[in-house]
């Protein structure tokens, strides 16, 4: 089994059990995975900085999103792609999904190195199953029998837009834990400080970014337009239960997965 193998083995079994304990085990199981997803990243990129011939190439994959609550799913695989150096642009027109036609439907494009993007989707799959069964179980117990499907499809949007918020957050944690831990582990490899390590590992940490984001321009120039994830809130309360959803979720195993606008470099 190769190191990546290894990698990708051990992300998967965390986010797998992430998707059926508690909430504070998937938790803590989540941010592991983030950590390591960062770690091994910045280990290949400072391999690759090392080597003659590339091995790890720029690519683009692209996933559909439909139904009412695609705004809320687009809004979880932004704040992944965004902590895993991969960007994200998206577009609205119909789309044909497993036989069936959506007049409204979102079409996601990533941009990354191919291995940074095998791990976006790896945790995108298993955070939209964690949402999906958290927002039934909010819905179970929250919503009321007089509201309209009006108020409901409000009530699941605010509560994946609250989830997707917090988790942004918490992937951001989980990525400044891994750059620590990297830096410790160069410092005692090369016997050198923790302050010249620091500054090695954030060069190779940028200009894997970079490489991405001059690859990108290079193909599209100014053409696409750069937007943020959007948060509508209406619901407070469905928000707010939605945050602590994406703040219990475990980001330590993932069971699967008009014009364009760029969601933030």
């Amino acid at each position: 089994m190769t190191k990546q193998e290894v990698y990708a083995d051990k992300i998967a079994k965390l986010l797998r059990k992430a998707e059926s304990t508690t909430p504070a085990e998937a938790e803590a199981l989540t941010a592991k995975a983030q950590q390591l997803m960062t770690k091994y990243a910045i280990q290949e990129a400072m391999l690759e900085a090392h080597r003659d011939v590339v091995t790890d190439e720029i690519v683009q994959e692209t996933v559909s999103l439909v139904g009412g609550t695609r705004q809320g799913q687009m809004n979880i695989i932004y704040s992944i792609c965004n902590r895993n150096n991969v960007k994200g642009v998206y577009n609205e027109m119909p789309q044909v999904v497993d036989g069936k036609t959506y007049r409204q439907a979102i079409r996601f494009t990533m941009t990354g190195f191919k291995s940074d993007i095998e791990r976006v989707k790896l945790l995108n799959a298993s955070l939209q199953l964690q949402a999906s069964s958290a927002i039934q179980a909010y819905a179970k117990s929250n919503f009321e029998s007089w509201w309209t499907n009006s108020e409901k499809h409000r009530a699941k949007r605010d509560f994946l837009d609250g989830f997707a918020s917090e988790l942004g957050r918490r992937l951001s944690a989980a990525n400044e834990a891994a750059k620590a831990e990297a830096v410790k582990e160069k410092a005692e490899a090369e016997n050198t400080t923790e302050a010249a390590a620091s500054d090695s590992v954030a060069l190779v940490v940028r200009s894997r970014k970079d490489q991405v984001n001059d690859w990108f321009d290079k193909k599209y120039g100014n053409s696409l337009r750069s937007a943020r994830s959007s948060y509508r809130r209406t619901n407070y309360g469905a928000h707010g239960a939605g945050a602590r959803a994406g703040a219990t979720a475990n980001i330590g195993n993932p069971s699967v997965g008009g014009g364009h606008r760029g969601l933030n470099r």
